[in-house]
């Protein structure tokens, strides 16, 4: 108390002084007084300090603000704060709120623990935390109270941090087992490759034993080399063994070669020949099987014919690969046309184009594709078992090159073999 005035303090006793420039306090030195320069009207009703103002013959206090200030400077302040009434309070109300405020701040955390990582949960909480020191201000310059949301936001903060910590842990545990569940899977599908892979070179190689006798006998009683069969229709029965066994030990000798594919141990075994005498094999063995189609083949050829630097095989079975399926899906009295184009960077290309309806490209995605068949309409006989073309793109894929389709529904289909330069020896 000040005379008859009274204050509010907290249970303890204290009050927090709103800081003030000490320019507004009237100041009078002791020879003004002595020397009775002062007016009575300056200290007229006003309450008066003694003491010295220098701040090196007394203690200093520093303020909020930074000003450093003398013990008598301190009172005058504390003083000034009592009577004009400026003076902050911190009382229980305002205690019971940090403790409500903190939480709220740390069950609100708690319920959005699973969102804590998003844009969403994260403005939450920023919002939260704005509001709190939004309040702690208007109470400061309105109300003249003292909210201190520090605790609240400092709660907040750890417990964000430590779900996010236990977030992060859980991710990387969970990326690690995803991490070793996909290296055991890559390693059981490795193993499940190579399994099949030799189970198909082991079945492959037992059963073109076995063909070759059907196709050897069954090709010696067609064509009679023993003597006349009678009767006559087992002949006829012959034949047909001899084609359905050489069918089937085409479809093993795909499978073998994508198996050798798929394993790498399939090598190139590089000789030089003539390209023509390769056209001329294929095109004369291609009129022996699809005879009955009644499909025109014609080559679109340069004067002379390079001398190909490759697996002469391969590149048989890639140019006959092209021609079955060009002949299978040419209409009856369509045309197959086989174009040798040498590009300017010395590419050879080798293209086989078919008169069919063509395809569309999710059909030429499906045709590259094991085991699938770019045509359901046709029987299973003519279909085939998806393989030549997958075969055809490992093998020119080995040599170096590349395979490009150009196809439109209604508009045939042009399949080109893009072979190396360094694969073409250009003779003199």
């Amino acid at each position: 108390s000040i005379g008859d005035r009274r204050f509010l303090t907290d249970n303890g006793g204290n009050i927090w002084l709103r800081d003030a420039p000490v320019e507004q306090m009237k100041r009078l030195s002791a020879a003004e007084v002595l020397y009775d320069r002062i007016e009575p009207t300056d200290i007229k009703g006003r309450a008066i300090l003694f003491g010295t103002t220098g701040t090196g013959l007394s203690t200093t206090f520093v303020t909020a603000r930074g000003n450093a200030l003398t013990a008598l400077d301190a009172q005058a302040l504390f003083l000034e704060n009592l009577l004009s009434d400026s003076y902050m309070h911190r009382s229980l109300l305002v205690i019971l709120l940090e403790i409500m405020a903190t939480v709220v701040g740390c069950v609100g955390i708690v319920i959005l623990r699973n969102r804590l990582r998003s844009y969403g949960g994260q403005a939450i909480v920023f919002a939260y935390a704005g509001l709190l020191l939004g309040t702690s201000l208007f109470l400061f310059d309105m109300q003249r109270m003292i909210l201190d949301p520090s605790a609240s936001i400092a709660a907040m903060l750890i417990l964000y941090l430590v779900f996010i910590g236990i977030e992060i842990v859980a991710t990387q545990r969970e990326r690690r087992r995803t991490d070793e569940a996909r290296r055991t899977a890559l390693v059981l599908a490795e193993s499940a490759s190579h399994a099949k892979t030799n189970f198909l070179t082991g079945m492959s190689h037992e059963l073109r034993t076995p063909l070759n006798a059907i196709i050897g006998f069954s090709e010696m009683i067609k064509d009679g080399v023993l003597g006349p069969v009678s009767p006559p229709n087992y002949a006829t029965y012959a034949k047909d063994i001899n084609s359905a066994a050489v069918h089937l030990l085409g479809v093993v000798t795909q499978i073998l070669d994508m198996a050798n594919l798929e394993s790498g141990e399939m090598r190139l075994r590089i000789t030089e020949f003539p390209l023509k005498d390769l056209l001329d094999e294929s095109i004369e063995a291609i009129r022996s099987v699809r005879s009955e189609d009644r499909v025109r083949i014609i080559i679109i050829e340069p004067a002379v014919l390079p001398t190909l630097r490759a697996d002469r095989r391969m590149v048989k079975q890639m140019l006959l690969n092209l021609l079955l399926n060009a002949a299978k899906f040419s209409p009856d009295g369509g045309t197959v046309r086989i174009a040798v184009v040498l590009a300017s960077n010395g590419d050879l290309l080798l293209s086989v184009t078919d008169s069919g309806s063509g395809m569309s490209q999710k059909q030429v995605a499906a045709a590259f594709e094991i085991f699938q068949s770019s045509d359901q309409t046709l029987s299973d006989s003519t279909r085939g078992i998806g393989l030549g073309l997958p075969i055809t793109t490992a093998m020119i894929e080995e040599h170096g090159g590349a395979i490009d389709v150009v196809s439109g529904t209604g508009k045939g289909t042009k399949m080109t073999l893009r072979i190396p330069a360094n694969r073409v020896v250009q003779d003199a």
